[in-house]
C-alpha cells in the first residue's frame, strides 16, 4: 500500500492524499525547509538527510517534496537511498480578481492541483535503482535495461 508524506511547507489538498501529520512534525519539517540565511553545503545535506528520516521513521512509500531548489536537489537522492519515491507536484495557477466597493481591485491566486512528476523511470519506462550519490550527483541504472544516468 502506498504511503505519501507531505514533506512541504504548505498543507496538503484532498488530492495529493498526503498521509495527515502531526503539529510537531509539520514544525519540524517547515523548520528543516526554511533559510534565513544562505546554507552551505554541508547544512543543505543534514537538512536533506533529517527530512528522508523523517519520511523513513513513517514508512512513506513517497514523498511530496517542494521548495530552495538547492534543497531539493539533496532530498531527492537521500530518499531515494532509503526507497522513497520523491514526488513533485503539479498545479495550475488561476488568478482570480475581485472588484472590491472602494473600486479597488483584489486579486487572489488559487492553484489547482493536477497530478505528480515521477522522476523514475528511464527511456524505456521501467524503474531507476540508486547506485549512489557524491557532492549533489545521484548516480542510478536502469533495474531492466541496466541504462545509467546521473542526476544533478
Amino acid at each position: 500500500m502506498t504511503k505519501r508524506i507531505n514533506l512541504t511547507q504548505h498543507n496538503a489538498t484532498p488530492e495529493q492524499a498526503c498521509a495527515p501529520r502531526s503539529k510537531e512534525q509539520a514544525k519540524q519539517i517547515k523548520r528543516l525547509l526554511t533559510f534565513e540565511e544562505p546554507p552551505n553545503l554541508e547544512e543543505i545535506y543534514s537538512r536533506a538527510q533529517a527530512l528522508a528520516e523523517i519520511a523513513s521513521e513513517v514508512n512513506a512509500s513517497e514523498a511530496m517534496i517542494g521548495g530552495a531548489p538547492y534543497l531539493v536537489l539533496a532530498l531527492d537522492p537521500a530518499l531515494r537511498m532509503r526507497g522513497i519515491e520523491p514526488l513533485y507536484a503539479f498545479s495550475r495557477r488561476e488568478s482570480v480578481e475581485v472588484q472590491q466597493e472602494d473600486g479597488s481591485v483584489v486579486k487572489r491566486t488559487v492553484f489547482r492541483h493536477l497530478g505528480f512528476v515521477r522522476l523514475q523511470s528511464c527511456a524505456n519506462g521501467h524503474t531507476w535503482e540508486v547506485l549512489g550519490s557524491s557532492l549533489g550527483v545521484t548516480y542510478l541504472r536502469c533495474k531492466v535495461c541496466g541504462e545509467e544516468t546521473e542526476c544533478y
